[in-house]
């Protein structure tokens, strides 16, 4: 029992040891964990908590990674520590700047201050001056107080001595101070401190010696071998190996002692010559095994630990001799040397089949060192494991095991001594036992009891025993806490704390016991302070500390449990807050917590989510404290009533604020009490007044949502449309005012109410007739500012009011028509002649219901909900012109888009104007190519050459440049280009000048040709066309009486086909562009020659009078342009004239051109 106490105290002081020291010992590296939580301490407003925790980065060895991170929190904190003036701090500043020797010039000044402060600072100092290489000669003197011989301190003087020898400030004179402390000091142990220092500096002189001899010489090592051995310790380093001191040593060596020899052996090992001398006189005489002193010589050669280097002939001659016990002894010294060679192994055999039980364990022994025979050991120890001596079978058992000779078929006869043997045998017995069987329950069970009721000192070694036959439980881990009764340095105590240290993190189940072994109290800190701190240092316990740290990083439990320690007071209070920031691994979450229990912090609350989280957190902290009593409980009813007060609380946290009330006042904090029962009654106030409430909202919602079930309705069901959405009055009086308003103003349900009407909106853009194939992208449009930019990009949607102007047939109305295809918003597409009743009429044509209010019309348009496109405002006659301005005035903040020829009109100055530009010369070739027909039948490849030769001889470099001007002027216009192109496709040769009128002609030859000769009705036709424009006010629909006529123009792309309708069924033909419908009222008004001057001005004939110029005969063209100069001087408007003189100028030219060349390569 005694031998198992000791153990454990040896294990305990190995473990605080390697606590005391560098942490490089302990582990590698600190976890990143533990440093970013010392991190976090370190930003502590409380000096002692930023104290503690740069303490815990030195032991760490996180010094460096922690000044590197953080550097100027450091650096302050090592100032606040020089500048506090108690000595702790000033050595622990000292301490850290041993581990940051690249800062010690920042304070080279109070270091060296410190030179003449107590003893054990000044030679610290001194030491961190010297490294840095700043010890200077000036310093030395105040250094001299360390080496007085009355005052003489070991560790003081010794650091100092270094220090100047470092810094080459070292003088004999020095060393001389010191050897004085040889003659006058009365102990024999400070006698040999000076010495060594003496021996350290190298300046121990042969007078110092004899004084040693001398003092060596009155000490009887029998009688006082500590202090013999210590002056021998000395003369021996100094290579005095005198003849009484060697005879001396020499008789303790042969005296069978195992403790003398032993403390023999460490003297004599400082000289290698005289460990050679005695190990070789001793090894020799291992031959004469009659000795009186044989018995004695093994354990001093093991001592000196020269026995495998030295001749052991005389021993092996032992272990090669007949008699059996000179075998044993033989085999037994070169084993305890372990100097054994392969030759032994007959010798080794011989034991263990000898009969006697010793020799046999001791040849099973050798054997295993000589590399295991486990059929040979297995079948000579076998026998034994059934012996009356529970020693010997477990002996032999253990054996057994190491030679692996164990297997299943052992394990009945293992279970059986195991559950007879005593006390001392069943742990080896149990380990092998799990070795064979891994967890075994005989085995757990014996644990468990052992566990359980003990004796105390057989906890830790049934604990071992657990954790190799399958680990500790948590239930194990429970039970050995509750065996640790304090935080005992040396004892049953320690050795378990050092045990769960060992378990990691599974040792956090146990956290709650173990934090409440950490404050060190002072009537606790007697026995304590030596080994593990210092009543001005440190207040926790090292071991607990260990333990924690080890199973590291901890939940907020742990935390409030170490906090509900620092609430208590003492001097524990700080250390404890750095020890928690430490555990909490500097997780924000935790340092929240952290703060929310600091008496010093007061919390900040924002939002009433976080009050929630806080007071979630503090409820946690109130359960770790328990029902009893706590200065931390006060604490906590304070920080909850305050988080408490004035929040914006609600239904859902009754039962929190009811909670904390019911705690708080069973704990007698009656006015924190109070403060959560007002928010309680705000809360229930206010659930009064919702309740009075709940049943009109209720009757909202349920109407709200018939609403909103008729308008998902609303797109598919004609009635739902007809009785609630289009009839006001169902609509105002069961809508409760606010469905009309958020039909109105809310886009979702805007897009909703229009969906029914979104086809009759755009029917007269016929966007279904688009083929984005076809359409040539490369445009663009003249800017304010004179610059160009794409057509695409510059009017992508419509966005606020828009002016589109440009020539007839430059691609204006196609825009517009694309704009409308490709709309996201509702959009309403417009011919400016239709809107003779203005275009907001002319919208609710197209709508019904609350769509078609004016009111709501209005509305939606100002918002910009429904975009407006208006189509041929130069075609508008001058009464309907003046509406459309009226309408653009109304809704500057419109979407709106007016695509018109220049005709002297000016637009608002709300709106952003662009000129769309002709094709550029550069895109007339590509245009042209990609306008060929699928009916022609005409390959591609030939289309192209086709319009090769075109452009090859219409813009020859030959030519006249008015020529050339006049084909640029007709290629460039996209729609006189796609005339040009079908011309081409069909083998027919373009004619620069009255390019329709050759279309047309084509389209009446070929009708006449397919209808045996029958003639088009061209002035039946023209006369219709006539009165649709100027009587009938019709939308320009051509008379389906032509159904032929019309179909032969439609083919040649003259005219285009709507179908309007669900079903398509209906069908009505409009003229593709407005230049086929100015060639046939040119035609109307030939007819009747007193139309051509009734028209004069009007925009709607504006392309009917350009036809004219190319019809009339030269001399009435004159004439005519005799009327347009009367009209501009009455008029003031010069456009019309400029015009027809234009278009006069170029049949000139075109009459006068020669195309006989042209039309041979065609």
């Amino acid at each position: 029992m005694h031998s198992g106490r000791t153990r454990s105290t040896i294990s305990a002081l190995c473990f605080l040891a390697c606590l005391s020291s560098s942490p490089v010992v302990c582990e590698e590296a600190p976890p990143s964990w533990r440093v970013e939580g010392l991190k976090a301490a370190l930003k502590d407003v409380d000096i002692d908590v930023r104290v503690f925790a740069l303490r815990e980065a030195l032991d760490a060895g996180a010094a460096t990674s922690v000044q590197q991170s953080m550097p100027e929190i450091v650096s302050q904190l090592l100032s606040q520590l020089f500048s506090s003036g108690r000595s702790a701090h000033t050595s622990l500043a000292l301490q850290a700047l041993m581990k940051m020797p690249e800062q010690v010039p920042i304070y080279e000044p109070k270091i060296r201050s410190l030179l003449t402060e107590d003893w054990s600072g000044a030679a610290l100092a001194a030491s961190i001056l010297a490294d840095a290489n700043l010890l200077r000669q000036e310093d030395v003197a105040k250094l001299e107080r360390l080496f007085d011989p009355a005052r003489f301190i070991a560790t003081t003087a010794s650091s100092a001595l270094k220090a100047l020898q470092r810094a080459q400030l070292l003088t004999e004179e020095h060393g001389r101070r010191i050897a004085k402390v040889l003659t006058t000091a009365p102990a024999n142990m400070t006698v040999a401190e000076a010495a060594n220092i003496l021996l350290d500096i190298k300046m121990l002189e042969s007078e110092d010696v004899e004084v040693i001899k001398k003092r060596l010489s009155s000490i009887d090592p029998a009688a006082d071998s500590i202090n013999y051995h210590v002056l021998a310790s000395v003369l021996m380093r100094a290579g005095v190996l005198d003849d009484q001191l060697v005879k001396a040593l020499e008789a303790i060596l042969r005296t069978p002692n195992y403790e003398k020899q032993f403390a023999a052996a460490q003297t004599v090992k400082i000289s290698p010559e005289l460990t050679e001398r005695f190990s070789v006189l001793f090894v020799a005489e291992l031959g004469n095994y009659r000795l009186k002193d044989w018995n004695a010589l093994v354990p001093a050669i093991q001592f000196l630990g020269k026995g495998n280097t030295l001749d052991l002939s005389a021993v092996e001659a032992l272990a090669g001799a007949d008699n059996i016990e000179l075998v044993r002894l033989g085999i037994a010294t070169l084993s305890s040397f372990d100097a054994l060679r392969p030759s032994d192994r007959p010798a080794a055999i011989r034991l263990l089949n000898d009969a006697d039980t010793t020799k046999k364990l001791l040849g099973a022994s050798a054997l295993i060192k000589l590399g295991p025979d486990p059929a040979r050991i297995g079948h000579a120890l076998s026998p034994l494991i059934d012996s009356a001596d529970d020693s010997v079978a477990v002996s032999a058992f253990a054996n057994l095991s190491v030679a692996k000779a164990l297997d299943r078929s052992y394990l009945p006869t293992l279970k059986k001594l195991f559950l007879t043997s005593s006390r001392i045998g069943i742990f080896p017995l149990a380990n092998a036992i799990c070795e064979l069987a891994s967890a075994d329950p005989d085995v757990t069970s014996k644990m468990n009891e052992i566990l359980g009721k003990g004796p105390q000192w057989e906890v830790q070694y049934a604990a071992i025993t657990l954790q190799r036959c399958g680990g500790l439980s948590d239930e194990n881990i429970l039970t050995i806490a509750d065996w640790i009764k304090g935080a005992d340095p040396i004892g049953t105590d320690s050795t378990l704390l050092t045990k769960l240290a060992e378990l990691g993190p599974k040792a956090k189940i146990i956290s709650n016991k173990i934090v409440d072994l950490l404050p060190l109290t002072r009537a606790s800190d007697g026995g304590l302070s030596g080994m593990l701190a210092h009543a001005d240092d440190r207040y926790l316990h090292k071991l607990p500390m260990a333990v924690l740290i080890a199973s590291g990083p901890h939940d907020k439990r742990t935390l409030a449990r170490i906090m509900m320690h620092a609430h208590a007071g003492g001097f524990a209070q700080s250390d404890l807050t750095a020890f928690a920031y430490e555990l909490s691994g500097g997780k924000r979450e935790q340092l929240d917590f952290l703060a929310l229990l600091r008496t010093g912090e007061t919390p900040g609350v924002v939002t009433t989510e976080d009050r929630r989280a806080k007071l979630a957190a503090l409820l946690l902290a109130w359960n770790v404290v328990g029902a009893e009593p706590h200065p931390m409980k006060t604490f906590l009813a304070r920080r909850a009533s305050s988080v408490a007060r004035n929040g914006s609380w609600t239904a859902s946290d009754l039962s929190t604020l009811k909670s904390w009330s019911e705690r708080l006042g069973e704990a007698k904090f009656q006015d924190e009490a109070e403060v959560f029962n007002r928010e309680l009654e705000k809360i229930l106030t206010w659930e009064k007044l919702l309740s009075v409430t709940r049943v009109g909202g209720l009757v909202v919602l349920s109407h709200m949502t018939f609403w909103v079930l008729l308008l998902l309705f609303y797109r598919r069901s004609k009635p739902v449309q007809a009785i609630f959405f289009w009839n006001p009055l169902v609509r105002k009086i069961g809508g409760l005012g606010y469905v009309g308003l958020l039909l109105t103003w809310v886009p979702f349900l805007r897009r909703q109410l229009l969906f029914p009407f979104t086809e009759r909106l755009i029917e007269d853009a016929n966007v279904e007739a688009i083929d984005l194939k076809r359409y040539f992208h490369k445009r663009s449009v003249a800017l304010a500012d004179g610059s160009k930019a794409p057509l695409q990009s510059e009017i992508a949607e419509i966005r606020g009011q828009i002016v589109l102007i440009g020539d007839s047939g430059i691609g204006k109305s196609m825009h517009l028509r694309l704009l409308c295809k490709s709309a996201v918003r509702p959009t309403v597409f417009l011919r400016a002649s239709a809107c003779s009743d203005g275009p907001m009429k002319e919208i609710q044509k197209r709508l019904k219901g609350l769509a078609g209010d004016e009111v709501f019309l209005s509305q939606i348009i100002y918002a910009g909900a429904l975009d407006v496109c208006i189509d041929a405002l130069n075609e508008a006659p001058r009464a309907t012109l003046k509406k459309i301005d009226d309408f653009l005035s109304d809704f500057t903040a419109g979407n709106i888009l007016v695509a018109t020829q220049n005709f002297g009109w000016e637009p608002p100055s709300s709106a952003r104007c662009y000129e769309l530009q002709p094709l550029a010369r550069d895109d007339i070739k590509e245009f042209l190519q990609s306008e060929i027909s699928s009916h022609s039948g005409m390959s591609t490849a030939a289309h192209e050459a086709q319009v090769e030769n075109y452009l090859e001889y219409a813009l020859a470099e030959s030519r006249p440049i008015s020529v050339v001007r006049l084909h640029l002027a007709i290629l460039s216009n996209p729609f006189d280009a796609s005339i040009v192109a079908t011309m081409l496709n069909e083998g027919v040769t373009p004619h620069p000048y009255g390019i329709v009128r050759q279309q047309i002609s084509l389209a009446l030859s070929r009708f006449q040709q397919r209808r045996a000769g029958s003639a088009f009705p061209e002035a039946a036709f023209a006369h219709e066309v006539y009165q649709a424009l100027t009587v009938e006010n019709s939308d320009l629909a051509l008379s389906a009486k032509y159904v032929d006529e019309l179909a032969e123009f439609a083919e040649r792309r003259i005219v285009v086909i709507f179908r309007i309708g669900n079903d398509g069924t209906d069908r009505r033909w409009y003229f593709r562009h407005d230049r086929y419908r100015a060639w046939f009222l040119a035609k109307a008004m030939l007819a009747d020659e007193a139309l051509i001057r009734q028209h004069l001005g009007d925009p709607r004939f504006q392309n009917a009078y350009e036809i004219l110029a190319s019809l009339l005969p030269p001399s009435e063209a004159d004439l005519l342009r005799e009327e347009f100069v009367e009209h501009a001087v009455v008029s003031s408007d010069l456009l019309p004239l400029q015009r027809f003189v234009r278009l006069l100028g170029e049949r000139k030219i075109a009459e006068a051109s020669d195309y006989d060349a042209l039309e041979r390569t065609g």
